[in-house]
């Protein structure tokens, strides 16, 4: 990786890459692309491929019509201080 290829980069990324910082940034992405060079030479030829997540299957209840806060909607409603027709009156917030 070069210079041009640095600011290639950043115009494509849309960000701006100061003078004293370009030399450290240059640097730092060489030292990177040369870990990945290291690691092509791991032989990766007896390694089962991984799939993804993990087997385990999600732990929350299942949700339940019977649930003690909204077993009873028109108890709700009916508890609501102001209605107007079928809608719940609320105070102006804006």
């Amino acid at each position: 990786m070069d210079n041009s290829t640095l600011r290639h980069l950043a115009e494509l990324a849309r960000i701006t890459i100061r003078s004293p910082h370009e030399k450290k940034l240059l640097h730092d992405m060489q030292d990177i692309f040369r870990y990945f060079d290291a690691l092509k030479e791991v032989s990766t030829e007896n390694i089962v491929p991984c799939t993804g997540g993990t087997l385990q299957e999600n732990i929350f209840r299942e949700d339940r019509e019977d649930d003690v806060l909204f077993g009873d909607p028109e108890g709700l409603v009916a508890m609501f201080p102001e209605q107007e027709e079928r809608y719940l009156k609320v105070p102006k917030i804006l």
